[in-house]
Formats: C-alpha cells, structure tokens, sequence
C-alpha cells in the first residue's frame, strides 16, 4: 500500500523540466513513484521531461500517461524504478489473446506499467498514399508504388502489410518456423514497418530501413502517413528493475 498521504505537495514547475524528488511523497532513497502525484504533475505541462533525481523509486500501479512527457533520470543505476510486483498481482489476470476460459495472461502483449497512450492511425481516409505494385523479398529498401504524391525525402512512412485469411503472412514473416494463430488469420495490419523515405523518383522510394518480411501483392501492401498522437515521450538515463524471480515457463 502506498505510503503517500492524499494530499500532495505538487513539483515546482521549472520551465518545462520538474524533479519529482520535490514532492512530499517522493523524498529519501526509497521512494514510491505513486500514479496520483505524477499524473496530477503531468497535467501542468503540455510536453517536456521530467527529471527523477538519484535513488530508487517503487511503482506499483500502472502509469498512463497522454502527453509528450518524458521520464528522465539521472543516469543508468542511478535512477532506479523498482516494480515488485506483477501486473497480475495487481490486476489479476483478467484476458487473454488466447481466447476466454485459456488461463493464460497476455500481459507480454499488451499494456504495462509505464504506459504512453494515443491515437496512431492507419486509415484509408486519413493516411493512404500509394499501394506496392510490385511483391519484394526481405532486406528490400526500393518499393514500387502507384503514386508518390503527398511523399517527400525525410518523411516517416508506414508500409502496413494485412493477412489474406489463412495465416501466410505470419507464417512468411516467421520463415515458417511458427504457424499463425487463429486470431491472426485475415488480420488487418499484421505487419506496420515504420522508415524515412531516402530517395524516391517516379513510380518508387528508398526506405531507409530494409523491410522485414517478404512482400507479396496478396498482402494488400500500401504506403500510408505516419501521423501518430504523441511524439518525443519515452524514458532515458534510468533504469528499470524488477525481483529475480524463478522463470515458470512460457505463458
């Protein structure tokens, strides 16, 4: 149970650069990284870092964030966010790709306890560009298209790659070595590969990042903008620590 009493002494605001060691509930070597004092300071500021002085700092619920807000500590070992317990521990085990009644948590696929959330579209109506007229082989850079209207040298892509219904773009994408699940059979948007464009000339562009699987023209391959929410968020110069526990095996 957290030790932070409700009412909270709020971080000075510093420019857009605050230390959460100027809280009343985030003094001392160890100190609890609670979600009420950091959302209450994340909505002061529209974007920026804020900075987590040296020491240990316990979070044990999950922490969403919504802005362009990042986490920085003061270096590698020196900031330190301990997380003793699981998600499970603290949520339960409520759902599972695996299907309803399967016991077995899929948290390894899904939110976690340091969360940032926004809207990152692929939609025809927002942002297509072109399709990929001709199939290429993994480690490719040059796509044909249909158009590079809207495109230009410098600008993030998404090359967005759907199942065709019977599994072959994961079982491609894995060389055959994993069979697909049933759920990623016919599933839209299986295959997201994010790159800048380098070069592009009539008809084609240069990625900078080499494609990651085999595109064939069953995959419904298209170019689409890369507008997500937020940008610039994340964490840097901390580190992330968890109890050594004994491996159960997987899933």
């Amino acid at each position: 149970m957290d030790k932070c009493p409700s009412r909270v002494l709020l971080s000075k605001l510093l420019s857009i650069t605050m230390s959460l060691r100027t809280s009343a509930c985030l003094q001392g070597a160890d100190s609890y990284l609670t979600v009420v004092v950091v959302t209450v300071i994340v909505l002061q500021v529209n974007n920026g870092a804020l900075y987590l002085p040296p020491g240990v700092y316990r979070l044990t619920k999950a922490l969403d964030i919504r802005k362009a807000i990042l986490l920085r500590g003061a270096g590698k070992g020196l900031t330190t966010i301990y997380i003793p317990v699981s998600l499970t521990d603290v949520y339960g085990n409520t759902w599972s790709e695996s299907g309803p009644g399967s016991n077995v948590s899929d948290y390894a696929h899904g939110t976690g306890f340091i969360n940032w959330w926004g809207w990152d579209p692929v939609a025809m109506d927002r942002t297509y560009l072109a399709n990929v007229t001709a199939p290429v082989r993994r480690g490719a850079t040059v796509l044909q298209v249909s158009s590079t209207k809207g495109m230009s040298v410098g600008e993030w892509v998404r090359i967005n790659l759907d199942d065709p219904g019977d599994g072959s773009l994961v079982e491609d994408m894995n060389d055959g070595m994993l069979p697909s699940g049933q759920n990623q059979k016919g599933a839209k948007s299986i295959i997201r590969h994010l790159s800048r464009i380098s070069q592009m000339g009539t008809g084609w562009i240069r990625l900078e990042r080499p494609i990651i699987a085999n595109i064939s023209l069953a995959y419904r391959p298209m170019v689409h903008k890369f507008q997500p929410m937020i940008q610039q968020a994340g964490i840097e110069s901390l580190t992330i620590a968890f109890p050594l526990t004994k491996y159960p095996g997987h899933l």
